[in-house]
């Protein structure tokens, strides 16, 4: 482990670090970052196990259907 490594991991290092971290939210403010990656086809597959309805300007009412792989896919 480096000199560096062995500072950052002590306990002075940790409180060190938080201290910066709340000086910098103090500052700044909170950063209330939340990303969403997905990815999908563009084109229906039934034979896929899942389904995956994206709703872009309601997040919260997306929504994804997982079938068990036994289970026939049902026409949309």
């Amino acid at each position: 482990m480096t000199a560096m490594g062995r500072i950052t991991r002590s306990a002075g290092g940790e409180v060190i670090t938080l201290a910066m971290q709340g000086l910098a939210q103090a500052m700044f403010g909170q950063k209330n970052e939340i990303v969403i990656v997905a990815e999908g086809s563009s084109e229906p597959d039934g034979d896929e196990p899942l389904s995956l309805h994206l709703d872009p300007d309601h997040p919260e009412r997306s929504t994804v259907v997982v079938r068990p792989v036994d289970e026939p896919p049902s026409a949309p």
